[in-house]
């Protein structure tokens, strides 16, 4: 996989992340200023 093809991966990936909201003792809360990382690691794969 090259750069672009790790890209095209990624967009279409984080596409479909949706947040649900959290329920604690009953009671529902959205928190809307959640924010996520993505790393990758460009090392050759060992297949373990």
């Amino acid at each position: 996989m090259n750069r672009r093809d790790a890209y095209r991966w990624t967009t279409v990936l984080t596409k479909r992340v949706i947040y649900l909201p959290v329920e604690v003792n009953g009671k529902t809360y959205e928190i809307t200023n959640l924010s996520a990382a993505l790393d990758v690691n460009w090392g050759v794969f060992d297949g373990d």
